[in-house]
């Protein structure tokens, strides 16, 4: 069993709650029209969102356990929603459909989760290639703020404790980051203390690095791809960005 498919059982428990960037995403949705396509769409948080506005929406990821969580959300959804959304397991690098789409989505540091820049950019031309013209591209990360980038080395902070709804048992959440400073990498170690009646814990301890970009990196990545920016904010309510922002979140379009 592969990280992912371990962390796939907590996912939702954990994230699955967050929902500040939904009210962005449907009026930007609104504003480009469908069809729409998240890359990295995990469990299906932001693709049922989109499809319950009325969009349809394909949702690709390379994890079968995250798509399997997603997919039966979209079965219990109804087929009316079920008939506006596509789940597809495919990996970002290589995605070749013959769709061509009016809105692309990396949401909440997907794009982070790629540890390689030339593969990123390969994606950002992958995403170009998918979009039709004059259709945006929404990439969201978080900023490269010194307090971001400086965790305690060999630290594991205590981020928050969960009631698992399923057993009724705790859950208690564990975060460490190391950062490398010379690659631009933060791994993240998620570990979930699952606590029974009995008092007995089961331990289950996810890694994974996170790529972090800079301002200018970002842009010229997205030039590069054929992109022109057309906006950088620091929320999901467009207030700029600055150095108090809390994301770094650009709004790109393919031209023509």
């Amino acid at each position: 069993m592969g990280p992912w498919e371990r962390f796939a059982r907590w996912y939702d428990l954990d994230q699955g709650g967050f929902d500040e960037d939904i009210p962005f995403y449907q009026a930007l949705a609104q504003r480009t029209g469908s069809p729409i396509l998240e890359l990295g769409c995990g469990t299906g948080r932001l693709v049922l969102a989109l499809a319950c506005a009325g969009h349809h929406v394909v949702g690709v990821d390379n994890q079968p356990a995250m798509l399997a969580v997603a997919q039966q959300k979209v079965q219990a959804a109804g087929p009316q929603m079920s008939g506006r959304i596509r789940l597809l397991p495919a990996d970002m690098c290589d995605l070749d459909l013959p769709d061509r789409f009016r809105l692309a989505i990396l949401a909440v540091n997907t794009f982070m989760h790629i540890a390689d820049p030339q593969e990123q950019g390969q994606i950002l031309g992958c995403v170009f290639r998918h979009l039709a013209a004059g259709a945006m591209l929404a990439l969201d990360l978080f900023p490269p703020h010194p307090d971001l980038l400086s965790p305690g080395a060999g630290e594991i902070l205590l981020g928050k404790a969960l009631n698992d709804p399923a057993t009724g048992n705790l859950v208690l959440k564990f975060v460490a980051r190391q950062a490398d400073y010379a690659r631009q990498i933060l791994t993240t170690t998620f570990i979930y203390d699952e606590v029974d009646a009995e008092g007995q814990v089961r331990r289950t301890a996810h890694s994974f690095p996170l790529r972090y970009l800079h301002r200018s990196e970002v842009e010229q990545m997205l030039q590069a791809a054929g992109f022109a920016v057309e906006g950088l904010y620091g929320s999901y309510d467009l207030d700029p960005y600055d150095d108090a922002s809390e994301r770094m979140l650009f709004l790109a379009r393919r031209p023509g």
